[in-house]
């Protein structure tokens, strides 16, 4: 399951007209990144749950073949991170499946993951990592079993006895048996009223850690960093004629979509990307820079580590 009914209000404006998951990381959207990463792990059906602005989620991916069963849960009302998941049990309750978030990048090694849940017997096993900022991410504890024995509350962060300290990363592997745990009706949140009751009960909730890549892009500060470290595997790309470009400087790399308009005396890149219906005035010069779709940047304008 791809969880992405979030509202996105961390990347206001960006997310006044494009639902966080659609958002471009230079050539795919970050919810065909998560796709592919659910993909790895071989299911034979994929479940993404929609809210905000649902239906340019369902028109995206009735446009794409991902080579998988695909099915869409819209949610008219957000049922949060546990209630989205019960939302789906019709789909989910025969297996144990996996579950990811929309808004994070990252290496998963599914079947590292999947030996772990099985051999703990685990409800639910959660992918973690180390914790870089405690005071962002709210902090895990295991045992030397693997076992979650504390979870901080974040709202009263008391990090005595804490050590190590971990982080979720959006990525768990869940046992059918977590739906008897949620109840129907109303929003739910994981963390705080179904994994932290299952710490204090003693219940079978284990963790696998893993220092693999991991990005969350779920800010404007981590959103421009996840599109700056794509540009390291990503070739220069331009949806323009060269009669377009004919007096604009191009610095690779680069990605433009089509539809985009630059005007005479532009300066773009490196590591810029600049998406479909796009204006750039005259003598821009653009650096480290990600223009989002029918965005506009005035002449004149030099621009460097910004999303528009």
């Amino acid at each position: 399951m791809i969880l992405a009914a979030g509202l996105g209000t961390r990347l206001l404006p960006l997310t006044k007209k494009i639902p966080k998951p659609l958002l471009p990381i230079i050539d795919k959207t970050l919810l065909q990144i998560a796709i592919e990463t659910a993909c790895k792990a071989n299911p034979n059906i994929i479940v993404i749950n929609a809210s905000y602005l649902s239906g340019k989620i369902t028109e995206f991916l009735g446009a794409h073949d991902f080579g998988v069963e695909i099915k869409v849960s819209v949610e008219p009302d957000i049922l949060g991170t546990a209630g989205g998941i019960k939302a789906v049990e019709k789909w989910l309750s025969k297996d144990d499946f996996g579950v990811i978030n929309s808004d994070i990048i990252a290496t998963v090694d599914w079947d590292a993951l999947k030996k772990i849940h099985k051999n703990s017997n685990a409800t639910a096993t959660l992918m973690l990592r180390d914790n870089p900022d405690p005071a962002i991410y709210g902090p895990l504890c295991l045992n030397e079993k693997g076992r979650v024995i504390r979870i901080v509350n974040t709202k009263n962060r008391d990090l005595s006895g804490a050590e190590p300290l971990l982080m979720f990363t959006g990525v768990s592997m869940l046992s059918p048996a977590i739906f008897e745990r949620i109840p129907a009706g109303r929003a739910v949140e994981i963390s705080s009223e179904i994994y932290s009751p299952m710490v204090k009960a003693g219940e079978p909730l284990y963790g696998y850690v893993t220092q693999a890549e991991w990005t969350d892009a779920g800010t404007m500060e981590n959103y421009h960093k996840a599109v700056m470290a794509r540009f390291a595997t990503c070739k220069t790309s331009i949806g323009m004629t060269a009669k377009s470009l004919k007096y604009v400087t191009i610095r690779p790399p680069v990605h433009i979509d089509t539809g985009v308009y630059i005007r005479a005396g532009s300066t773009i890149g490196p590591n810029v990307a600049i998406h479909e219906g796009s204006v750039i005035g005259a003598s821009v010069i653009l650096k480290n820079c990600v223009v989002t779709p029918r965005s506009n940047v005035r002449s004149g304008a030099f621009l460097d580590g910004e999303v528009i």
